[in-house]
């Protein structure tokens, strides 16, 4: 069996009521600005709903290694969409934008993804611990936050798991990935993640949920998950928002999605 405390109580209800009072977010679509009410699925409008492709993706990690040659340091890899337009809107929103609410549609979403898929939620019941993929302290400064850590913050509020922000430290700026191959993205990120050793004893034994925004190579995950082995973790698998991966498979339409009943 698997079991996730949700936030329906009526507590979890008003504590989502309040951010919405605080931060209102269900006025216009996440996606294209469009005027809303607040009884559309995560803030988004009917026709950008209909043109995402929702989905419980996973990632075939067994492939994946084949593929590159390299064992897998994940147990698990998900996404709740494949990578495309729409979907790009919401993290650009997110990221570049600065529109750090969105982080709140997103996690509503992660939250979903799990609690609705059997194999998600048995696997990940047990997680100890939500942790954001990091950004370098300059990288951050710049943009103000890690978007990582803000979804992976109201994800473990969502899932009454504990957040660790600090767990991972990335000690090295890295070059952007876009513009290189799978292979060159893993070189590129050798020796840019550490954990943080205040929180050494906590990863220990612990089975790690990490959280990012988007899963393309693989490449930041396995890094970020090999690093936190070598540090004992018994289990790190992760969950991102959206994937364009070659081994990801699950996509369906939008007569499978779950509809959020808080839409915040």
């Amino acid at each position: 069996m698997y079991y996730f405390e949700t936030s329906d109580s009526l507590p979890a209800r008003a504590a989502e009521a309040a951010l919405q009072w605080l931060f209102p977010m269900a006025t216009y679509c996440l996606c294209c600005g469009k005027y809303i009410n607040g009884s559309r699925s995560y803030c988004i409008c009917d026709h950008c709903i209909q043109r995402i492709t929702w989905g419980n993706v996973e990632i075939d990690l067994a492939e994946e290694a084949r593929a590159l040659g390299r064992p897998s340091a994940l147990d698990s890899a998900r996404a709740c969409m494949k990578y495309g337009l729409y979907e790009r809107r919401l993290i650009f929103d997110l990221k570049y934008d600065g529109l750090t609410y969105v982080s709140r549609a997103i996690a509503n979403i992660m939250h979903d993804r799990i609690i609705t898929d059997p194999r998600a939620a048995e696997e990940l019941s047990g997680i100890d611990f939500i942790v954001p993929i990091p950004m370098h302290k300059e990288k951050e400064k710049q943009r103000g936050f890690n978007q990582a850590a803000k979804m992976a913050g109201h994800l473990a509020r969502r899932l009454h798991r504990r957040h660790l922000p600090d767990a991972l430290i990335r000690q090295k700026q890295t070059a952007a990935q876009r513009s290189i191959t799978g292979q060159e993205r893993y070189a590129n990120m050798e020796g840019a993640f550490m954990v943080n050793p205040a929180e050494a004893a906590e990863i220990n034994g612990s089975k790690v949920l990490l959280i990012d925004d988007v899963y393309t190579s693989g490449a930041t995950a396995h890094t970020c998950a090999a690093v936190l082995r070598e540090a004992g973790a018994a289990e790190v698998h992760f969950l991102g928002m959206a994937t364009g991966n070659d081994f990801a498979d699950g996509f369906f339409g939008l007569e499978k999605l779950r509809i959020n009943r808080y839409n915040i």
